[in-house]
């Protein structure tokens, strides 16, 4: 597991290795390197950038659930677990918020009735109080911390692709998969500016075989310059994209803390720059061909 704290630099997490960067070497190439070529016929690695909205230790319980299953079927697991905890840290604000909102109001009988009668109502005060509540910043300083970690000196994503070009120099047949969860797609976009820089990845760059994004938090025009921008780059085709969504009708029944939809709804309505910006993961956006003048939203 690649940890990162702020601005995406890595986290020590190996006590025999002195600093962080020889940590992330032995994680990226050492590591897989010895798995690889202890048997025949393993050729597959995975990356895989959790949300980046929940605490180490809740990342890492993630970790020892998924390794397993990929290592049982001869794919060698790689994680990246950012050091955020933004989403216990988002719904311990609003549930604060609310509380003291409610003082002297006999405010639980009225989010009671609220909640019943009008929960667009109820979601449109806690979007609009995440800016004043700094919930806004905290998304902001989360997408700033994985830009850094392309474009810091001594960045993480960068000299993570100089290990996985180092790993290729000694298992030619090496297949390197992406997969992203929620922001954790925002993570991999920069890792796909990376793999494509000569300057980390050697003349020609290097390919991931294939990108799989769960439910992506990323905005379209993100997908659109990072994504798209890696066709023909850092992955070969547009076949080697995919992306997996909710229904809208499960997005809506999802909630986070006291709002009532899903966490792409809240970063969508709440937490991005402009109200309704599209997001990549909602079904709405793929049905209605980015018309965000739609009620429904």
């Amino acid at each position: 597991t690649i940890v990162t704290g702020n601005n995406g630099m890595v986290l020590n997490r190996i006590p025999d290795c002195a600093p962080g960067l020889a940590a992330l070497e032995r994680v990226v190439h050492d590591g897989p390197a010895q798995w690889l070529n202890a048997a025949k016929g393993r050729t597959k690695l995975v990356l895989y950038a959790h949300g980046g909205l929940n605490s180490e230790e809740r990342a890492l319980t993630r970790v020892r659930s998924l390794g397993p299953h990929f290592a049982d079927n001869d794919v060698y697991p790689l994680f990246f677990a950012w050091k955020t905890g933004v989403l216990e840290t988002l719904t311990g604000v609003l549930d604060d918020w609310l509380s003291k909102l409610g003082e002297g109001m006999r405010m639980r009988g009225f989010w009671g009735d609220l909640k019943d009668a009008a929960q667009e109502t109820k979601d449109r005060l806690i979007e609009s109080a995440c800016q004043e509540l700094h919930v806004k910043a905290i998304w902001a300083q989360m997408k700033q911390n994985a830009e850094a970690a392309r474009t810091e000196p001594d960045p993480t994503l960068g000299l993570a692709v100089t290990h996985l070009a180092a790993l290729k120099q000694r298992v030619p047949s090496l297949e390197i998969h992406l997969v992203g969860h929620s922001a954790g797609a925002i993570l991999l976009g920069h890792l796909l500016d990376a793999l494509s820089d000569p300057a980390w990845a050697g003349p020609g760059g290097l390919k991931a075989s294939s990108c799989t994004l769960l439910a992506p938090a990323c905005t379209v025009d993100f997908a659109l310059t990072h994504y798209l921008g890696a066709v023909g780059k850092a992955l070969p085709n547009q076949d080697a994209l995919s992306v997996e969504i909710l229904t809208d009708e499960r997005e809506r029944a999802d909630t986070v803390g006291p709002y009532g939809r899903s966490l792409l709804y809240l970063v969508s309505r709440g937490l991005e720059s402009h109200h309704k910006t599209p997001l990549l993961g909602l079904d709405i956006v793929w049905s209605n061909g980015g018309d965000w003048g739609n009620e429904a939203l």
